[in-house]
């Protein structure tokens, strides 16, 4: 069941990450729905924290797995969702976290060592280090989004943009090292086949194992 409902997702890596969790913490390849109780889910909750994962990462798994529970309630595979039934102070509680950013160091650091990445893969991502903006809106960007206003008597170049994950919709000054990656990916460009995406590989149907296995090595 849960290998069916992950191949049907659009970003399933994540829920095979809880699978393969569940079959070294269980020794099957196939978890019957019975045995997935209360006292299951805590010790498979205790396994994970053994595992040096931070009190966030093993919430996310537990809230995976809750997910896949739920959809097995609702098919009829399950009576009802054991993860109800642990009480709240035993539940491993999502933490605030400070965002952390690269230095200018790290960042010129990892562009020299970058060897063999996908040179859009590449200079998206320093593209996103430089604007702040995350992998779901960089990766979508259109050049006709990209215009020049006047800021303080000044021509700024700006990015107009609906946030994927929020949906407002924002206006973002482009600093000078945006605006070079941008200069180079539009010679780039000329040389390619005509898209409207800045960074065609990283939206338009490429297979998404390559992205993401050149985005893990950076």
């Amino acid at each position: 069941f849960f290998a069916e409902k992950t191949a049907n997702m659009r970003s399933p890596g994540g829920y095979k990450y809880v699978t393969n969790r569940l079959i070294e913490y269980t020794g099957y390849d196939v978890l019957p729905m019975y045995e997935i109780t209360k006292e299951f889910l805590i010790g498979f909750q205790e396994f994970l924290k053994k595992k040096e994962l931070s009190s966030n990462s093993v919430y996310v798994v537990l809230h995976r797995l809750s997910t896949y529970i739920t959809r097995a309630v609702a098919s009829g595979y399950m009576q009802d969702n054991p993860f109800h039934k642990i009480p709240r102070e035993m539940r491993v509680k999502l933490r605030a976290t400070v965002p952390r950013f690269l230095t200018e160091e790290q960042i010129t650091h990892r562009n020299k060592h970058s060897e063999g990445i996908h040179e859009q893969v590449r200079l998206g991502f320093f593209f996103g280090c430089f604007t702040g903006l995350r992998w779901g809106d960089f990766s979508r960007m259109r050049w006709d989004q990209i215009t020049t206003q006047v800021i303080d008597k000044k021509p700024v170049s700006v990015l107009a943009f609906q946030q994927v994950k929020t949906t407002f919709l924002t206006y973002l000054p482009l600093s000078k090292a945006a605006l070079d990656i941008l200069d180079l990916r539009k010679k780039q460009a000329e040389n390619e086949l005509t898209s409207p995406y800045i960074f065609p590989y990283l939206f338009e149907p490429y297979p998404k194992r390559n992205r993401y296995k050149h985005c893990s090595e950076i």
